[in-house]
Parts: structure tokens; sequence; C-alpha cells
């Protein structure tokens, strides 16, 4: 957990001195651009009613956006894992949401932060067969390397409700372009 850690923080720090290629500020929100974002990453749960951290997880994430200028976009992701459990089990999982710019102003080392926010379920093999759901909400950074090909690091929290409350922090690093 320590070396995954290490390694988002040192992505963070790359992404944040890397020069960006700024997007015309007269992008038109209409008609929407399409997406796509592929990332792994890994993070743990608390448990509320005993208050520990009782599992971790581990997952690639397949996200799917519609882009509406360079402010708002609509989401939905899939995301396929191991839980660390007493045990490795696969887990899986899918959300809905949206992302918005914190601070439109095209240029600057903030240029591609949003937010994000939404629904999500995911369930884990031998437990639940209709899975436990949930909301989320991030912190995700994207930088534009190449035209139409980004770095997206993220941060995540979440919580679970129903028979397994519980909250989740994850850490993400990943691609994705837009056309």
């Amino acid at each position: 957990m320590r070396r995954l850690l290490a390694i988002l923080f040192a992505a963070f720090l790359l992404i944040s001195v890397m020069p960006s290629t700024a997007e015309a500020e007269t992008r038109s929100a209409w008609p929407p651009m399409p997406g796509v974002a592929l990332k792994a990453g890994g993070g743990w749960y608390h448990s509320v009613p005993c208050g520990c951290v009782d599992r971790g997880l581990f997952n690639i994430e397949v996200t799917a956006r519609l882009h509406f200028g360079s402010w708002v976009a609509v989401e939905a992701e899939t995301q396929r894992g191991i839980m660390l459990l007493g045990g490795r089990f696969p887990s899986s999982g899918w959300g809905a949401g949206l992302s918005a710019a914190v601070l439109p102003q095209h240029g600057r080392w903030w240029d591609g932060l949003n937010l994000r926010a939404g629904y999500r379920q995911w369930r884990v093999m031998g437990m639940r067969e209709d899975g436990t759901a949930g909301f989320y909400t991030g912190l995700n950074w994207a930088i534009e390397v190449l035209p139409h090909l980004y770095i997206e690091a993220e941060g995540r929290t979440g919580r679970t409700f129903e028979v397994m409350p519980h909250w989740n922090y994850e850490g993400r690093l990943g691609v994705s372009t837009r056309f």
C-alpha cells in the first residue's frame, strides 16, 4: 500500500510540473465531445460500525464521458478488481455521475482540475447478489500531453450504505482521450 501511495504522490508531482497544451477558451458546448478514460488504483475501506479499516481494494476502471465544452462532463464507469478481505475476492462495480471544472481558467497549473460526484454500486464475489449502493466524490486532474491524450490523477472518497456501511478512500492514475 505504501508503494502505491508513493507512486500516486510521484505522479501528482510529475503532473503538476508538466507543461499543458491549453485548450481554446471558445470551445463550444454543443455538440458534446466523447471521451474514454482508463485508470488503475487502490484504496481502503473504513467500516462505520467498528471504526476499523477492514478491507483494501485494487481495481481498473473504464469511464465513458460526454464533455460539454471545457466545463462539464457526464460520466458512466465500470470497474473490476480485487478486494482484500481475509483473502483475495473478485469485485466489480459501476457508477454514473458528473464532472465539473473547478477553476475554468486555461493555461494555469490548475487547468484540468475537476470535481467529480455520482452514484456507485459494487459487489464482491461470495457476498450480496445485488451489491452495495453508495455515492462518491473526487478531485480529478487531467493534463493534456498530446492532442486528445491526457494523463489523469484522481483522489476519491465515497460512502456505501445498506448492510455494510463503509467510507472508502481511493487513488487512481491513468490516461484518457477526448475527441
